[in-house]
């Protein structure tokens, strides 16, 4: 399995795995602007959802004034309530017909409706005759409706919105309280509090605190701070989430796209950052090679397309199988599949699992075949070669061309093998060797699905030394190879 990358002169051995996984797949970085566009389409909705959030909240606060508010006094904030509604549906019109101005629109009907409730909360009801002094307005608890207002900010996901929506309520409270501080009937103690005057009395403090007239400076600065405090901590609560987000969001791209070269465990090692195929090492693990019979002859009469799709189904079956055995698919050559068990991890039953799964591959075959027959296609064969020894595994190729494989002499003994099934008209070649480690791994040759029975010393193209080989024919009547 080769991947080509655009870059040239990059030494990978001052590259961590971590950086190594990005230089798998270049579109990641792409991606992560792909995601960003996402998010802010995300951003465009959750201005409708801070949309309709507004209009379930204004919906509650008209049924708590209804009921709780005599009809005479409930009729201004009704109708406050309704300039509210048309402002929200405004914005969600703009939304939905102009999301290119989707956050000035809702920058702009934030401060209009920040604005408008700055100046409710102040302004006594028109229905109420003798209304107490506007001072008093800003010692209730009106001012938490500002808290309200900006916290429905965090439904369109965006910092910016909450933070401007804090700072705009802010900016508001502090310029009402400035003009109506500025009455001549504003009682005040300047930038002092009550408690740092002591030349008064308790009495003559108390009096003070009651009098409707009375504004504090000190109180007002407290609600701005929090006010502010409170946007902050929202706004980065906000900022942190989009950031998982796009960071998982970028993450699982990349999985997915260095999915579709290695298993799924080199992959989640990759991922965990362990740096397992930095460097080159010896070690011992089990190959196997699986390659259609007669592949030239089945595909002869088929068009393109259908060639095409028959490798797809065969290497996907293959690659099924090996994966369920905790294989590592190594490369496709074709119609030929190498698989490695021991990388990039080696488990105390690789043997086991190797020949577990070029028994599992041969009852996969059948049951395609199966199918195939329905629908009057040939059958497909296949010859699979197994070895275990020691091998080099690492990153092999140039700079701009990188594979990471298994390489040496067990290497070329089980693709020879798996040549060689053709010579004995046998579904599985195996070597001594690969039956010797999975018996010292615990396994034994009768527990196999498919029977296997030794076939003495075989001699295989380009190798002195004999191998000692054990197959495995086709189950059913009519096993073995085809003519």
């Amino acid at each position: 399995m080769a991947l080509v990358h655009p870059w040239p002169k990059i030494s990978l051995a001052r590259w961590g795995p971590r950086r190594y996984v990005r230089l798998l797949w270049p579109e990641a970085a792409a991606s992560s602007g792909r995601v960003r566009e996402a998010l802010q389409r995300e951003e465009i909705a959750g201005y409708g959802f801070a949309f309709y959030g507004w209009l379930l909240a204004l919906a509650a606060i008209s049924l708590y004034t209804i009921a709780t508010v005599p009809l005479r006094r409930s009729l201004f904030p009704l109708a406050v309530i309704a300039v509210f509604a048309a402002l929200t549906g405004a914005g969600e019109w703009l939304r939905r017909y102009r999301p290119r101005s989707a956050g000035l629109s809702m920058a702009a009907i934030l401060m209009v409706q920040i604005v408008l409730l700055t100046v409710v909360l102040i302004l006594p009801n028109p229905a109420i005759t003798e209304p107490a002094p506007v001072q008093l307005s800003f010692r209730f608890i009106n001012f938490l409706f500002l808290y309200a207002f900006v916290i429905g900010t965090v439904l369109s996901f965006s910092p910016g919105t909450v933070l401007s929506a804090g700072c705009c309520a802010a900016a508001a409270w502090g310029v009402a309280f400035a003009i109506v501080y500025a009455q001549p009937a504003t009682l005040s103690i300047g930038n002092a509090s009550l408690l740092d005057l002591p030349d008064l009395t308790r009495d003559e403090r108390l009096a003070i605190y009651l009098d409707p007239h009375y504004m504090s400076l000190v109180t007002l600065r407290t609600q701005i701070m929090l006010l502010l405090l409170s946007s902050a901590i929202l706004a980065l609560s906000v900022w942190r989430a989009r950031r998982l987000v796009l960071r998982q969001a970028v993450a699982e791209n990349a999985r997915a796209n260095l999915a579709r070269y290695f298993s799924p465990n080199l992959v989640e090692e990759l991922a965990a950052g362990e740096n397992m195929i930095e460097t080159s090492r010896a070690t011992e693990v089990g190959v196997l090679f699986v390659d259609i019979v007669e592949f030239t002859a089945l595909t002869e009469r088929l068009p393109p397309q259908r060639t095409i799709e028959l490798l797809r189904s065969f290497h996907t079956r293959m690659s099924d199988v090996v994966f369920r055995y905790g294989g590592t698919i190594d490369k496709y050559i074709g119609d030929e599949v190498m698989a490695t068990f021991g990388t990039p991890r080696k488990r105390p039953d690789d043997a086991c699992r190797l020949l577990d799964c070029a028994c599992a591959m041969i009852a996969e075959i059948e049951r395609w075949n199966a199918k195939r027959a329905q629908r009057g296609a040939a059958p497909v064969r296949v010859g699979i070669g197994v070895h275990y020894g020691a091998v080099i595994v690492g990153n092999v190729g140039g700079e701009r061309c990188l594979e990471f494989t298994a390489i040496g002499d067990t290497v070329n003994v089980a693709s020879r093998l798996e040549r060689l099934t053709r010579d004995k008209a046998v579904a599985i070649a195996a070597s001594g060797d690969a039956i010797e480690a999975m018996r010292r791994q615990g396994g034994a040759v009768e527990r196999l699905s498919s029977p296997f029975e030794p076939a003495g010393p075989a001699l295989l193209r380009g190798r002195a030394m004999p191998v000692e080989l054990w197959v495995a024919q086709w189950p059913g009547p009519g096993a073995g190879m085809p003519a």
